[in-house]
């Protein structure tokens, strides 16, 4: 059975990542994706608090959201009174045929059920010539190093478990209409912070990321417990262990 992130109890601390870490360049690529498009709306599937809107809603363009979580949505109607968010999933779009001229999802898809019926659903609402973008982690690739693989080593294996490597996205996508499709880089994450830190100021907190939130309580404990093992040896030996990430979020496209 697949491991579920619980979105109503981590809502009020989900906006913490646009504090913490630098997303300026999945925000440039998302705003080149969505540059040419024209009278129809832009729709996001797992809009969450409505961060993404909000930039794109700035750039004078007509939004829409869809989410699972009514406490996201909350968040994201406080943020956005005026746009229509809607709670539903992201296999049974509630917007008519050719609705929308762009339609993205940013950390999201590997949380779909059914991500063929999704991409289905995002051809069938998109326009002709709509473009349908998705952001995300690619653990098959062997490339990602990450401290948080390291001492919670479940985490990689429910990860190759959760995203599916790009190829097969796109050939998701072909199948179901999707032409001219591709993936590229859209971030980048490189970083090494003092684990102490890290771990004092909850940036490692099981409601973080969700790679920890669909921990066990078991597992969660077990991995905090063999990093502050780490973290006191490092330092009994004057040492400042770090927590390192060198992480690739990759973008893949494709148009109707």
């Amino acid at each position: 059975m697949a491991r579920l992130m619980d979105y109503e109890s981590v809502a009020s601390q989900f906006d913490r990542r646009y504090q913490d870490y630098d997303y300026s360049t999945v925000e440039e690529h998302i705003l080149k994706f969505i540059s040419g498009a024209t009278s129809k709306a832009i729709l996001e599937v797992g809009c969450g608090s409505g961060h993404w809107l909000e930039v794109i809603a700035k750039q004078g363009y007509q939004v829409a959201g869809l989410d699972p979580s009514e406490a996201m949505l909350r968040l994201a109607r406080q943020r956005l009174p005026k746009v229509p968010l809607i709670q539903g999933k992201a296999e049974a779009i509630p917007w008519p045929n050719g609705d929308f001229d762009r339609l993205f999802c940013i950390n999201a898809f590997h949380h779909f059920t059914d991500r063929e019926k999704f991409v289905t659903e995002a051809f069938r609402v998109l326009c002709p010539g709509g473009g349908f973008l998705t952001v995300g982690l690619n653990p098959h690739t062997g490339l990602d190093q990450w401290s948080i693989y390291d001492y919670w080593p479940e985490t990689l294996q429910l990860d190759k478990e959760r995203y599916l490597p790009t190829i097969k996205i796109r050939q998701m996508m072909r199948r179901h209409g999707f032409t001219k499709c591709r993936t590229f880089v859209a971030r980048h994450i490189l970083q090494s912070l003092p684990a102490r830190e890290t771990v004092e100021a909850g940036r490692l907190a099981q409601h973080v990321t969700s790679q920890l939130g669909i921990l066990t309580n078991e597992e969660y404990n077990r991995g905090l417990h063999r990093l502050v093992q780490d973290i006191e040896s490092a330092e009994s030996k004057g040492i400042t262990l770090k927590i390192t990430s060198d992480l690739r979020l990759y973008a893949t496209a494709g148009w109707k």
